[in-house]
């Protein structure tokens, strides 16, 4: 599949470097001179130093024999004349485009008329919506959701006091039972898929896969405050996120309170959100933590537009006693830094884009596509069907590729860890974990096509 992607900042960088690995034909095009001499030197793809919307460029970039056409510049207007561009000049069966006002995806203008833009991504809006997921069910860590509900996966940081701490998985297994399984291990900024007789260490990242209810137990058994239902939520920033944030969790009988410095904003908050209240002041003062008694809040999401101030008021305020924290990064690295200064959860737009882009570009082979490590592996969830090649046999005879692994079937909404003599079935949905070079394999093995 060839694909062209415009623009190379966060969400192009991270978009082509995850396609690549996927084996894909993929041609960029950047007008700064130096991101694309930055990504000239590490992403093996074509690299176009120009304009994007520029009918030359787009024809030198050879989109007339390109499946899909994905613009993510730091422009709504290049994004949407580029896109309308492949559309009609080079008919491109498939245009995916970022913008950055959720004006433009409300709109009947696009996506439902002849312009030929088939998906519009908001970063904003998907980190929103990853947010408020996170607060629904309990925000005491990073989740990811399958449209499978009987199964989720969340991630465990492991500090110097955790019970975990130099256990192997099966001596783990064996100390606090339970329906579980530890899909992969991020250390040291790598990730591993572990096996049974893999030793935990403090600093670890395990990404653990079951249903909410073991989840649950499990967390609460190595620490975590687990809370049923959070009522009250402290929200700092009233931009785009916290606003959008603030209309998504307010309607389960919570108490939510904003605050943001920006007098302007506070007047458009309480003009627009209901029973939300709003407090007109920065964060950075110490003096409102005491003054509104922010100890006293069950969650702290942080939302500026200032990661680091994120994640210090999120860790401050934890350390005030507020129970649970999310805090909103723009830096992959910076996740596990959250982690180990104990920010339960953290949300990246860029992250949650690219993810969501991933799971258009999959025509529906796929239902859910969740990257992890800045993009070093990936877990999809796949429904299988008859073309599935691997049907019937036992697992124990199926190739897996290297560094993959099933991490859950769910069948007739039944969550099951699948050992060697479990047989696959049609219907049957399948969550699978493996290395980013990897997952060309999976698809093939899976779908019985790449």
């Amino acid at each position: 599949m060839k694909i062209v992607i415009a623009g190379a900042g966060g969400v192009g960088y991270q978009l082509a470097s995850q396609l690549i690995a996927k084996e894909y034909d993929v041609v960029l095009i950047e007008r700064d001179a130096e991101v694309a001499k930055h990504v000239a030197n590490h992403l093996d793809c074509i690299i176009i130093n120009d304009e994007a919307n520029r009918l030359s460029v787009l024809r030198e970039a050879g989109l007339e024999s390109a499946d899909c056409f994905i613009s993510v510049t730091d422009s709504d207007e290049v994004n949407l004349v580029t896109a309308l561009m492949a559309h009609s000049e080079f008919h491109v069966p498939r245009k995916i485009v970022r913008v950055g006002n959720s004006d433009y995806v409300k709109s009947k203008s696009f996506g439902t008329s002849d312009l030929g833009i088939n998906h519009l991504i908001n970063p904003e809006m998907e980190a929103a919506a990853a947010i408020a997921r996170t607060v629904r069910e309990g925000a005491y860590s990073d989740v990811y959701l399958f449209k499978s509900e009987a199964v989720q996966m969340r991630t465990l940081s492991l500090t110097d006091e955790s019970p975990f701490v130099a256990l192997s998985l099966q001596e783990m297994r064996t100390a606090h039972g339970g329906d579980y399984l530890v899909a992969a291990i991020i250390r040291d900024d790598e990730v591993l898929i572990p096996t049974g007789h893999t030793v935990l260490r403090a600093g670890d990242l395990l990404q653990i896969v079951s249903d909410k209810e073991t989840l649950e137990k499990l967390f609460a058994r190595s620490g975590h405050s687990v809370i049923d239902k959070l009522r009250e939520v402290i929200i700092v920033g009233g931009g785009r996120i916290g606003r959008q944030v603030a209309r998504s969790i307010k309607q389960r009988k919570r108490h939510v309170k904003i605050i943001e410095s920006s007098y302007a904003k506070c007047k458009q908050l309480s003009e627009e959100l209901a029973n939300v209240t709003v407090i007109h002041s920065d964060i950075t003062n110490e003096s409102i933590f005491d003054e509104e008694q922010l100890h006293n809040y069950e969650l702290i999401i942080t939302t500026t537009g200032n990661q680091e101030l994120n994640m210090l008021s999120a860790a401050y305020a934890k350390s005030l006693g507020v129970k649970q924290a999310i805090a909103l990064v723009h830096n992959s690295n910076y996740v596990r830094i959250a982690s180990r200064i104990g920010i339960d959860s953290t949300v990246s737009p860029k992250g949650s884009a690219v993810d969501a882009i991933l799971s258009l570009l999959t025509g529906g082979k796929f239902r859910s596509v969740h990257t992890i490590a800045n993009g070093q592996a990936e877990v999809v969830e796949m429904t299988l069907d008859e073309r599935c090649p691997v049907l019937q046999s036992p697992l124990k005879n199926v190739s897996m590729p290297e560094n993959s692994l099933i991490l859950s079937v769910i069948r007739d909404n039944q969550h099951h860890l699948p050992d060697g003599n479990f047989s696959l079935q049609a219907g049957d949905d399948v969550i699978v974990i493996s290395l980013l070079a990897n997952s060309a394999e999976i698809e093939q093995l899976f779908t019985g096509s790449a």
